[in-house]
């Protein structure tokens, strides 16, 4: 048979002194933030910006494509080359001295004919060697004149891939400020979360030792006082979910924030009493400044530049050339000492079907854009759907106002009838879990409306708004603090 396990020390205070466990619920509530770090959303998103791991990537991709970019400026300028070789030369040649020494020859027989001296006959060749050691210091360049566009269309590519990049990293900027936006108000609502079962737990602690009281004096029944036990224990395992909840919020905006320890939210939830602008405000805005849109943009682009590079594979290269030789002392007989001039070149044969890379760049365009028109629709319809959660989330938490006054009011009714005898324990539990639901109804509400409308904001290429919305709100939730129970 299993052991059971040990009840912790705050479990068994639970038990010991019920007023007593709740004061130590509520502080440990403020301990778990004693030794944090206040940070507001605006101090967060640029702690973000500096500490991810991610932008940094995009930020990095980004200065590379820019220095890929900055580096093709000048394929139109000619290149030049300096070259430096050792060489050592010998040939050997047989020079064809016939046509002359021939006639030489034959007078050279005339007059040993008359003579009667047998004169030598010359050579009809002539062999020579020629040697030559030295250092050839080079200087040459090579000038294009015309590439038939390929020049242009790489450094137009360059750009693309540029603006490809930069729109890359604003929309990994934006879904990150999303993401810290649900974290960081996520701890917040945690936090209401905690703060409200303490106050539920404080009060049925306070409920269940009454009730203890009055069935001892025999003012209620048994039954009474169980029920106020069974409340009790259920608003403790809640309590003890809404810190283990909490304790995850926490551990996940350290993590994001990259921080050593506890970051406490200082900006509180909010919510804007009056609607947002309308629909067709973000979509005009969304279309027009959504990331998404401006990475399918420079997509077109580069699959423009890639057919203006497949087409010039048709057309003839014009180029300048020209050389120098620096050390004529070892330059051949035959070497001139510079060279410049003037080439064209024409692909006869290539091995690569161009015809077929100019229509595979063709595909990719009207691809691209039939991809944009999609993602145009799909960017409109997530507008109106982020625009009317934050408008759902608005009115939801404007009802649950009164609600929670109306429960406010409930409990200090059935608190006082309780005392009174005109109320039993049922009616005094149900009062006060119906002023918590509302309670964390509301805190919902809230942190529901700062997530949709930072989606609502992403979702229109305006995330870095953010902090202008959160600061021009009128209704906020205040960051709850510890409560303090006394003995009744």
């Amino acid at each position: 048979m299993p052991t059971p396990a040990r009840p912790t020390p705050l479990a068994a205070a639970l038990h010991r002194t019920p007023w007593h466990a709740a004061l130590l619920l509520a502080l440990s509530l403020g301990a778990a933030s004693a030794g944090a770090a206040p940070l507001s959303i605006e101090e967060a998103q640029l702690r973000l910006a500096d500490k991810s791991g991610t932008l940094r990537a995009a930020r990095l991709h980004r200065e590379a494509r820019e220095l890929e970019a900055q580096a093709t400026r000048s394929l139109s300028l000619p290149q030049v080359n300096a070259t430096v070789m050792y060489s050592k030369l010998e040939r050997d040649y047989e020079v064809d001295v016939s046509p002359v020494t021939g006639k030489l020859n034959q007078a050279v027989g005339v007059i040993g004919g008359a003579t009667g001296i047998k004169l030598p006959q010359l050579p009809s060749t002539v062999e020579y060697q020629y040697k030559n050691e030295g250092v050839r210091p080079i200087v040459g360049f090579n000038w294009p004149l015309f590439t038939g566009g390929k020049i242009s269309a790489t450094q137009d590519l360059a750009t693309a891939r540029t603006a490809e990049a930069s729109a890359e990293e604003r929309h990994a900027g934006e879904a990150l400020t999303t993401q810290l936006v649900k974290t960081y108000y996520g701890l917040l609502l945690a936090e209401h979360a905690v703060a409200v079962r303490t106050a539920v737990a404080a009060a049925l602690t306070r409920h269940l030792h009454q009730a203890e009281r009055f069935e001892k004096t025999g003012m209620i029944a048994r039954a009474d006082r169980l029920h106020a036990q069974v409340a009790y224990d259920e608003a403790q395992r809640n309590l003890f979910k809404a810190q283990d909840e909490r304790a995850l919020a926490q551990i996940a905006l350290n993590r994001m924030l990259v921080s050593a320890q506890d970051v406490s939210p200082s900006s509180p939830l909010f919510v804007r009493s009056k609607p947002l602008e309308p629909i067709e405000t973000w979509a005009q805005h969304g279309l027009a400044a959504h990331p998404g849109l401006a990475l399918l943009d420079a997509k077109r682009q580069q699959t423009a530049q890639l057919e203006t590079i497949a087409r010039s594979a048709l057309m003839p290269e014009v180029f300048a050339f020209g050389t120098y030789q620096f050390n004529k002392e070892v330059l051949t007989p035959v070497e001139p000492d510079w060279v410049v001039g003037v080439g064209l070149r024409f692909t006869l044969f290539d091995r690569i079907d161009r015809g077929s890379m100019i229509a595979a760049s063709q595909r990719q365009s009207a691809g691209l854009a039939a991809y944009t028109e999609q993602a145009r629709d799909d960017i409109s319809t997530l507008i109106d759907k982020r625009w009317r959660e934050v408008e759902q989330a608005r009115q939801r938490y404007l009802l649950l106002e009164s609600s929670i006054a109306l429960a406010d009011e409930n409990v200090k009714l059935r608190e006082s009838g309780f005392r009174e005898g005109l109320s039993t324990s049922l009616d005094l539990v149900d009062a006060r879990l119906a002023l918590s639901r509302a309670q964390i109804d509301r805190a919902q509400a809230a942190r529901d409306y700062v997530v949709a409308l930072a989606e609502l904001l992403e979702a229109s290429g305006q995330s870095e708004r953010f902090a202008e919305y959160a600061q021009h709100a009128d209704l906020r939730i205040e960051r709850p603090t510890p409560v303090t129970v006394t003995q009744p």
